[in-house]
């Protein structure tokens, strides 16, 4: 399960070709002025800057990279393994490998891996999973609860008066969204500690990384 809880939001993988392994990302927090765009600005702006976008890809505008160039996105967010950007910087990926001056060193690929894994992040994707995991589990509750309760009737006999009680049960609209209500809080405070610990752990040891 807690597998699953950090897979989801965002891990990054090493899934490229069996020849090539990925530099790990880094497990320091990365700052995006200070580590990352001196980095792009040096390496990539030249061709893919302000001035001049090859193949359409503009990496100084954070819109414009996340939407990619003339053939598709070439960042993958939470999966930087399988984002173009990267296995261009580290193989080619097909290609020419990027940039052409001269390869980016291991430490330089690692902070572009780990770029957008703060600690917020890390925090808001464990709740955001907890939530997840709670909401689903309010719902099958609930289709359970109305399936086998909805409409049952029921009696019991007082033997001191001789008189009989009959019960019947209605899964009302109000009531599944109660449960589901109750679910989303137990959800919340069970996923609440386990986010804070994630959060204060390394960005590469918060998502597992493989």
């Amino acid at each position: 399960m807690k597998k699953l809880l950090f897979l989801l939001v965002a891990c990054f993988q090493v899934s490229l070709a069996a020849q090539t392994q990925l530099p790990p990302a880094a497990s320091v927090k990365v700052d995006y002025d200070q580590h990352v765009r001196p980095l792009l600005s040096q390496n990539c702006y030249s061709c893919h800057g302000p001035e001049v976008q090859q193949s359409g890809l503009r990496l100084d505008l954070r819109q414009n990279a996340l939407r990619g160039g003339d053939y598709g996105p070439v960042i993958n967010p939470g999966n930087s393994a399988e984002s173009k950007l990267i296995r261009r910087l580290v193989n080619g990926d097909g290609g020419l490998q990027m940039p052409p001056t001269g390869a980016l060193s291991d430490d330089e690929i690692a902070t572009l891996r780990a770029l957008g894994f703060n600690t917020a992040s890390v925090l808001v994707s464990v709740l955001a999973e907890s939530f997840g995991l709670a909401a689903l589990g309010g719902a099958l509750g609930g289709l359970i609860a109305f399936l086998g309760f909805n409409g049952y009737q029921t009696s019991t006999m007082n033997w001191q008066t001789f008189s009989q009680v009959a019960f019947a049960f209605a899964v009302t609209p109000w009531l599944l969204a109660q449960g589901l209500g109750y679910a989303l809080v137990m959800g919340l405070i069970g996923g609440l500690l386990p986010a804070v610990r994630a959060a204060r752990l390394p960005i590469a040891s918060a998502l597992r990384e493989l």
